[in-house]
């Protein structure tokens, strides 16, 4: 295994980092918004700077375990975007924080609150890709609340039973699914249908 994969694999650990500080910083800075709260503000700054630190290294480590080839990669360009922007709007956030930028005719206050916001879309977007590369691209879709369980096809008689679609191709899906999906292909495998198998397959031989 290479130097850069194994460092990639640190991605799914450190790419919690941001998330926590950075949604904390959004939390400390509306909640400071009330009188009761104000002081609360002024660990905005640190909380953002260890989040637009957190959110680089999140980057840099995503960049490289995306160079395994195991992904979807349009999934994989709309995660790595997100998390890209969100990483720059966190560090402006921070830079408007301490005050190291500043906009005359708009309110320092204010032009935070907008780029929190925009952190935490940014990040719900990044989010979303990162669970679709993850979990498969329904993972986190509302579909999953309407959607009926699709009933097991009851074999009554093993004489007719195709072995390869009745039997063995749900044992893979159930057990192997989440990893080697459209996705997320591990190995460069996907499980979804026979034809895919064989394409590794063929690669392997």
């Amino acid at each position: 295994m290479s130097i850069d994969i194994f460092l990639g694999r640190f991605h799914p650990l450190l790419v919690h980092l941001p998330i926590g500080f950075l949604l904390l910083a959004a939390v400390l800075q509306f909640t400071g918004a009330l009188p009761k709260f104000r002081r609360v503000r002024t660990a905005v700054p640190l909380t953002l700077l260890a989040g637009c630190l957190s959110a680089i290294i999140a980057c840099v480590t995503g960049y490289l375990l995306s160079l395994s080839g195991d992904y979807n990669m349009e999934t994989l360009d709309w995660h790595m975007w997100m998390g890209i922007i969100t990483a720059i709007i966190s560090f402006l956030a921070w830079l408007f924080s301490i005050k190291v930028i500043r906009i005359k005719w708009v309110h320092s206050a204010k032009l935070l609150n907008l780029l929190m916001v925009l952190m935490m879309f940014f990040i719900s977007v990044a989010g979303h890709y990162g669970g679709s590369l993850t979990h498969g691209s329904d993972y986190l879709s509302t579909d999953i609340l309407f959607k009926k369980e699709k009933k097991k096809k009851k074999i009554t008689n093993v004489n007719e039973a195709l072995v390869f679609e009745d039997i063995v191709h749900p044992i893979l899906i159930d057990k192997c699914g989440a990893c080697h999906n459209a996705d997320k292909k591990k190995g460069k495998l996907s499980i979804e249908s026979l034809e895919l198998i064989k394409k590794v397959e063929k690669v392997v031989r």
